[in-house]
């Protein structure tokens, strides 16, 4: 197809991102190019074919509910009930219009075999393939050359290069540089650290995340200070589900004094993010305890006998990581800051002059800076 040809027409689209790293920002020209082909598309003629579970597939199904485009959007499991309730909350979490929205289940369960099937059925329903960043050699890739050789249409129209250089939390946590006032903060307290969220807060919609992406784009808008800066603005730690039996959600807390956290802060190829990152909230252990927090107890294999109540602040050791390093504290639920007494309180912040200009509440919160000395 000649690339300078508009792309309108009554044609299902689909527009092909591979995976490009867990933090997404708005600047990335894979999410610039993917907008400029959304702007080019007609919302009359036009329908797209979307999905879920990574950003190249829910920001064209966000952003083409905004603009008023026709979409089929692909899902996991079967056209039934079950199927109907699945599809009414990606329908509200993406903010998608249910009179625009054809749901197109694939009868997969899990996600690596969803993705596969998912990834087949696109190509096959697709009356055009728009190939924006692809990784060489990769599924899409591989899909997109079966593609073209058996006659289906495809164009580079926005395509662009395919790059690894995205964008992680980076910190200089050199011993000589932390602050020595830390010390203040080692007997007594025990400390939320952050890290930044590779997609929405708890309890917060993708709806919500891919709006402030577009408008925030020179940024990573989940990233730890954002995070923190949410906690302080809503006065809330929300709590996360985050490997918690039962699904049950957590606040986590440690009691290692800040400058033994710091030094056990590190970057986890398992998750693919840091562990802890240098954004905390710390506060008296006393204030804590009294709104139920409780150490955590670690067993080598949980015992059987174990009461729900109890499996919330149990944890197992590990064989290549041992967890109880971590001398985690637990709060079920969510933890609410007016519930204490903003002196018990304290914000621990990565630099100095985050820390001078950190949101403290109306000035209830002392905030110190963890590298470097206080203003």
């Amino acid at each position: 197809m000649d690339p300078s040809q508009n792309i309108s027409g009554a044609r299902s689209v689909l527009l092909l991102n591979s995976s490009h790293g867990r933090f997404t920002v708005g600047s990335s020209p894979w999410v610039r190019a993917t907008m400029d082909a959304l702007d080019a598309l007609n919302p009359d003629q036009d329908i797209l074919l979307t999905s879920i579970g990574l950003p190249g597939w829910e920001l064209p199904a966000y952003r083409a509910a905004q603009m008023g485009f026709r979409q089929k959007l692909i899902l996991p499991g079967h056209d039934n009930g079950a199927g109907a309730h699945y599809y009414q909350r990606w329908q509200d979490n993406l903010g998608l219009n249910a009179s625009l929205t054809e749901p197109i289940f694939t009868a997969t369960g899990n996600s690596k075999e969803f993705n596969s099937v998912r990834d087949s059925l696109a190509f096959e329903l697709a009356d055009i393939v728009y190939p924006v960043s692809l990784r060489p050699g990769g599924r899409l890739d591989t899909l997109l050359g079966r593609h073209i050789a058996r006659g289906g249409l495809a164009t580079d129209l926005y395509r662009v290069e395919y790059t690894n250089n995205n964008w992680v939390p980076r910190y200089k946590l050199d011993k000589a540089n932390l602050n020595s006032g830390l010390n203040a903060f080692d007997s007594g307290w025990l400390t939320h650290w952050t890290h930044s969220y590779p997609g929405p807060w708890p309890n917060e919609t993708s709806a919500d995340f891919y709006h402030d992406m577009l408008t925030g784009p020179d940024r990573y808008v989940r990233c730890a200070r954002s995070t923190i800066t949410r906690i302080l603005a809503e006065g809330v730690v929300r709590g996360s589900d985050a490997h918690m039996a039962d699904s049950e959600t957590t606040v986590s807390l440690t009691s290692l004094p800040p400058l033994k956290a710091l030094a056990a802060m590190c970057w986890r190829s398992r998750w693919r993010r840091w562990n802890m990152e240098p954004f905390g909230i710390t506060v008296r252990r006393e204030a804590l305890v009294s709104l139920g927090a409780r150490q955590v107890s670690y067993y080598d294999k949980l015992p059987p006998q174990l009461s729900d109540s109890e499996k919330i602040f149990s944890q197992r050791r590990g064989k290549s990581t041992d967890w109880s390093t971590e001398q985690e504290w637990r709060i079920h639920g969510d933890l609410r800051l007016d519930d204490i007494d903003p002196d018990k309180i304290a914000l621990l912040m990565y630099e100095n002059h985050w820390a001078s200009s950190a949101p403290k509440r109306a000035g209830l919160y002392r905030a110190v800076a963890i590298t470097g000395q206080n203003s």
